[in-house]
């Protein structure tokens, strides 16, 4: 007797995981520090796409400033991918009645 794909659980997470990892590849986020004087835009393909950094920053009197302000925009993208991971994936835990992790 052959069970239906629709009805097995284990074949429908997989599904719904694949369409997750499909979603979270078409995701970018902005990531911001300074007031948006530094910017960094990150994907859900974990790439980083583009960094725009203020003219008025650039100098060598203020390098460590803004090494700093970059290092935080990234740090910011990258936190807003990883809440849009967790968010899909307890999403899916919850839909199959899976314990926290």
């Amino acid at each position: 007797m052959s069970e239906d794909s629709t009805q097995n659980p284990l074949v429908q997470m997989q599904q719904r995981m694949l369409k997750i990892r499909e979603e979270l590849c078409t995701i970018t986020v902005e990531g911001t520090a300074g007031d948006g004087a530094v910017r960094v835009v990150y994907s859900g393909r974990s790439r980083f796409e583009s960094v725009k950094i203020d003219p008025k920053l650039v100098s060598l009197e203020n390098k460590a400033e803004l090494e700093q302000l970059l290092l935080d925009a990234t740090r910011d993208a990258v936190t807003q991918v990883l809440r849009e991971v967790k968010f899909k994936t307890d999403s899916l835990r919850e839909e199959f009645g899976l314990p926290p992790v």
